[in-house]
């Protein structure tokens, strides 16, 4: 059950990424422990406030198709070239929703 939970949660992220993939957008991983969701999403240089609240609000569009299965959990990370994008942006089984080719 575990692992579809997760199936369905890359799914919503990678739907709720849908127009709001801008260049400074290096991945955004998904990745379970219990029934929590850790959506994280890395990106690289300085951002402006607006670009980081597009960011956020894909949290309600994540959660919506998962309803009260699990809590999801949202972290943005800057995270510069050369450091190589870790899989796992918190504990837990880990998927990429978003790579940017690099």
């Amino acid at each position: 059950m575990a692992r579809i939970l997760l199936a369905r949660a890359r799914l919503a992220t990678q739907k709720a990424l849908l127009g709001i993939v801008t260049p400074e957008l290096r991945a955004v991983s998904v990745s379970q422990e219990d029934n929590i969701i850790f959506v994280c999403f890395f990106y690289e240089g300085e951002i402006f406030t607006e670009l980081k609240a597009l960011w956020q609000n894909a949290l309600p569009q994540i959660q919506q198709p998962l309803k009260n299965e699990c809590k999801v959990e949202l972290q943005i990370i800057r995270l510069d070239r050369p450091q190589k994008v870790p899989l796992r942006g918190w504990p837990g089984n880990g998927w990429f929703a978003y790579h940017r080719k690099e």
